[in-house]
């Protein structure tokens, strides 16, 4: 990928972030829920500012590579993707958001790797290392 350029810095900062949903409920099992999470979190990439550049939604997970300004705080990047799509999903799906607790369908874990690297059994492990319920 090449530099980003803007007026005052050039940048090519790529994060890696996947997280579950709580207790490892598939969720997201089905094709139609799979690809509502996936439009939602395209959009809510692109409503903050960074660039996806893969996206992949599990039954139970998702996982996200997107480049980010610098100026872009990691943990606050993180907070917009799961509570913006959390929120979305209430919208659109009431009644399997209020199986849960908090009525919110995600862990509150994540895994966050900075860099361009191949983690894809990174993520499979880390996905398999969460409990389920």
């Amino acid at each position: 990928m090449e530099l980003i350029k803007r007026r005052n810095c050039e940048y090519n900062i790529i994060y890696q972030i996947a997280w579950c949903t709580k207790d490892r409920q598939p969720v997201l099992a089905d094709f139609q829920a799979k690809m509502q999470m996936t439009t939602i979190l395209k959009n809510k990439i692109e409503e903050n500012g960074m660039e996806m550049l893969r996206i992949s939604v599990g039954d139970d997970y998702a996982y996200v590579c997107v480049a980010a300004d610098p100026k872009t705080v990691p943990v606050d990047m993180v907070k917009g993707l799961k509570g913006g799509s959390a929120r979305r999903m209430q919208m659109l799906h009431p009644e399997t958001c209020a199986l849960f607790k908090d009525r919110h369908i995600w862990d509150d874990r994540y895994m966050i790797v900075a860099g361009d690297q191949d983690i894809v059994s990174d993520v499979a492990a880390y996905v398999n290392r969460q409990k389920k319920g």
